[in-house]
């Protein structure tokens, strides 16, 4: 979370997964998508 980020707190980062999930198709097929947040670099690679 920073300056150029709207996200502040676990309940805005809720909201960006219901974003992704509403906005993801699969043509009928379940869907399996795994989002996690983090700031540190080293977890992101």
């Amino acid at each position: 979370m920073d300056d150029y980020s709207s996200v502040r707190n676990v309940e805005d980062m809720d909201e960006v997964r219901e974003m992704v999930d509403r906005e993801l198709t699969f043509d009928g097929r379940a869907k399996w998508l795994t989002i996690s947040f983090t700031k540190n670099k080293k977890w992101a690679l």
